[in-house]
C-alpha cells in the first residue's frame, strides 16, 4: 500500500479517537454530576433557563454517542451521500445548540448582572445574533458550495467511517464571530463582578468571577486552537477538535449553573438565572441614589427590618422601581441588615 495511503488512513484514525475523547468526557461528566443536578437542578424554580440546560445536557450527548457510532464504522454500509448527510445534520446542530443555546445559556447570565441597564435586551439579542447566524451561515455556505463536491466528504471502506478531504478556503472566518462574543461577554460579567465584590465578597459573586473566567479562558483557548487546525492541520485531522470543544462548552456552562445553584437559595437562583425575578416589587428610589427599601432601620413584628408602611403614594421625589434591581443591589441590601422577603416588598 502507498505511504501517502498509510498515512491518511493513520490520520483518519486518530480523527476518529480525538472524536471518542470528547463523546466520553461529556458523559463522564454526565455521569458524576447527575447526583448533583438531582439534587440541585430539579427541584429549581420552572424557567426557561432551566429547561435550556436540560436541552444542552442532554442533546449533546445523544449527538456524540450518534457521532461516535458513525465515526466508529458502526453505521455501515454507508456511502458518500449518507456521510454528506450525517456531516450536515450533526454540524447544523452543533451551530444551534452549540452557539444558540449555549450562547442564549451565557447571555441569561449576563442579563441577570445588567437588566437595570437601558436597552440591554438589545444588545444582548444583538450579541448573540452576531454569534449564532454569521457561523450557521458560513456553515451551510461551506457543505452547499464545497462539501457537495465529488471527494471532498467521503465514505473510506479501509475505516469503515466518513473522511474529508481538502477544504473551503474561507471556512476560517467561522470562529471570528465566536471570539469576538467570548470576549465581549467576558469583559461584561467581569466588570460587573467587580463592581460589586468591591462592595462585598459573597459565594455567589465568587462563583460568577471563578466560572466567567474559566468558561472564557477555556472556550477561547479552544476556539483558537481550532482556528488553527483548520489552517495547519491535513485533511482528515483539520475539523476533528469542533466536536470536542462542542462537549467541552457543554460540560463549562452545565457546571456553571451547578456551582451557582450550589451556593444559592431559591431566591437567589431565580434572581441569577431567570429572565425576569418577581421578588422586586413596590421598591422606592431617589432619582440620582441607589435603590433603598421603604422603611429600613423600622422592626416589624417579624424582625425583618421592614416597616409595614402606610399605604401611601410615594413622596415627591420619589419613583417606584418594579423588577429592576440585580443580583449586586440585593447584596448590598443584605450587607447593610436587611433581611429580604421572598415575595416582594410592601410600600412605605
Amino acid at each position: 500500500m502507498d505511504a501517502s495511503v498509510l498515512t491518511e488512513l493513520a490520520q483518519g484514525k486518530g480523527a476518529q479517537y480525538i472524536q471518542g475523547v470528547g463523546a466520553v468526557a461529556l458523559l463522564y461528566d454526565i455521569v458524576i454530576t447527575f447526583p448533583d443536578e438531582v439534587r440541585l437542578i430539579w427541584p429549581a424554580p420552572r424557567s426557561i433557563t432551566k429547561y435550556l440546560y436540560f436541552v444542552n445536557r442532554y442533546t449533546v450527548a445523544i449527538a456524540m454517542i450518534y457521532d461516535a457510532w458513525v465515526m466508529s464504522g458502526f453505521a455501515s454500509p454507508m456511502t458518500d451521500q449518507v456521510c454528506w448527510r450525517y456531516y450536515f445534520a450533526i454540524e447544523m446542530w452543533d451551530c444551534l445548540e452549540g452557539m444558540g443555546i449555549i450562547g442564549a445559556l451565557v447571555l441569561f447570565r449576563v442579563y441577570a448582572l445588567y437588566k437595570t441597564t437601558k436597552y440591554i435586551t438589545a444588545l444582548l439579542i444583538l450579541l448573540w445574533a452576531i454569534y449564532l447566524f454569521p457561523a450557521t451561515s458560513i456553515t451551510i455556505w461551506g457543505f452547499v458550495t464545497f462539501y457537495n463536491q465529488p471527494g471532498t466528504l467521503t465514505y473510506t471502506p479501509y475505516l469503515d467511517t466518513c473522511a474529508l478531504s481538502g477544504r473551503p478556503n474561507d471556512v476560517y472566518a467561522l470562529w471570528i464571530p465566536m471570539l469576538f462574543f467570548e470576549t465581549v461577554v467576558f469583559g461584561m460579567v467581569m466588570y460587573k463582578v467587580y463592581q460589586h465584590t468591591r462592595m462585598i465578597q459573597t459565594p455567589i459573586m465568587s462563583v460568577l468571577f471563578r466560572d466567567g473566567l474559566l468558561y472564557y479562558g477555556v472556550m477561547l483557548t479552544g476556539e483558537a486552537v481550532n482556528l488553527v487546525a483548520f489552517v495547519v492541520f491535513p485533511d482528515p485531522l483539520y475539523f476533528s477538535l469542533v466536536h470536542p470543544n462542542w462537549c467541552l462548552a457543554s460540560i463549562i456552562i452545565s457546571r456553571i449553573y451547578l456551582n451557582l445553584r450550589d451556593v444559592a437559595n431559591a431566591r437567589e437562583w431565580s434572581t441569577a438565572t431567570a429572565l425576569d425575578h418577581p421578588a422586586w416589587e413596590q421598591v422606592k428610589v431617589k432619582p440620582g441614589s441607589k435603590p433603598t427599601l421603604p422603611g429600613v432601620g423600622s422592626k416589624r413584628s417579624d424582625g425583618s427590618g421592614l416597616s409595614s408602611g402606610s399605604g401611601q403614594s410615594p413622596r415627591q421625589g420619589q419613583w417606584t422601581m418594579s423588577r429592576t434591581i440585580d443580583i449586586g443591589t440585593e447584596d448590598e441590601l443584605e450587607m447593610e441588615g436587611v433581611k429580604l422577603p421572598a415575595h416582594g416588598y410592601e410600600q412605605a
